[in-house]
């Protein structure tokens, strides 16, 4: 099964600071990695893909926009916390 992920014309700004500008992308089926330096707004897509962050523009999963699906995209950053552990690149640690 080949699934495409769509991304048209979004944007996303906090307060004046705007950090993507009318970004357009086509993703089919296979593994990408964002590399860009820090600052330029890798998570803020992330968040908009996984219906985190609200933003301008569409995000189409599949030909159909991600807000009217019932399925969501998942997004596990690479530093969590969560209320009884806390996961990070060094491993599982648990809060006390």
């Amino acid at each position: 099964i080949k699934n495409k992920l769509e991304i048209c014309n979004v944007e996303k700004k906090f307060k004046k600071n705007e950090v993507l500008k009318k970004l357009n992308c086509t993703l089919e089926s296979g593994v990408y990695a964002i590399l860009a330096p820090n600052g330029v707004g890798k998570t803020t897509l992330m968040r908009c893909i996984a219906d985190i962050y609200s933003y301008h523009g569409e995000i189409k999963f599949n030909g159909k926009n991600i807000k009217k699906q019932k399925v969501k995209i998942g997004y596990l950053p690479q530093r969590f916390v969560s209320g009884t552990y806390c996961l990070s690149d060094d491993g599982i640690f648990l809060q006390s």
